[in-house]
């Protein structure tokens, strides 16, 4: 059984039809046998970027509305949660230093890397430059646009 952490770039292919969804129905499915974790912020963030999907006008009202409630119900089931502690923090702070990254990037950066202190992980972004960054950090990283 694999483990993956899912970025917000990877997860919103999850609850809206994008590139790379596919991929993504697949490896969180039940079927596939993996497990999936996510940041304790993901959450707050993919309900934002659904919002801002709905007010950019890229998607429709109905689309957004079934988006947040799938992940509303996803959420305490399907997601393994790596909370936002002060050592995550610290350590995205670091990392911001490292990598020039943003704040949010960093926090799901340090988040999986929490994880895989004790667990082998891949990390799933869209994010290029997040995955530039997951890579200098040592991380097998998975980009489900490329898969497609």
């Amino acid at each position: 059984m694999a483990l993956y952490f899912l970025d917000p770039s990877a997860m919103i292919q999850l609850y809206l039809d994008e590139p790379g969804s596919g991929q993504m129905v697949f490896l969180a499915s039940p079927a596939s046998g993996h497990q999936i974790c996510a940041s304790s912020l993901a959450r707050l963030q993919l309900n934002s970027a659904i919002r801002t999907k709905l007010s950019r006008n890229e998607i429709k009202s109905e689309d957004a509305e079934q988006a947040t409630r799938i992940l509303e119900q996803h959420w305490p089931t399907l997601f393994l949660q790596q909370q936002v502690s002060d050592a995550v923090l610290d350590h995205a702070n670091l990392l911001i230093q490292k990598h020039s990254c943003g704040s949010t990037e960093a926090i799901q950066l340090a988040s999986c890397l929490a994880i895989a202190r004790n667990n082998p992980v891949t990390f799933v972004t869209s994010n290029s430059n997040l995955a530039i960054a997951a890579i200098a950090e040592g991380l097998i990283v998975f980009d489900p646009n490329e898969a497609d």
